[in-house]
């Protein structure tokens, strides 16, 4: 909990665009995890 809150204190300084790429980024990473055993997750 205290590390989400140190978190939530560094993004608030961080601009919005910032924030978007990382976003983006854990969703991505988030994405990965789940479909790693899948074999063509929406990829051509």
């Amino acid at each position: 909990m205290k590390a989400t809150v140190a978190n939530l204190e560094m993004n608030a300084a961080l601009t919005t665009e910032q924030q978007a790429q990382i976003g983006q980024d854990f969703i991505a990473d988030i994405a990965e995890l789940v479909f790693a055993d899948t074999p063509n997750p929406g990829r051509v």
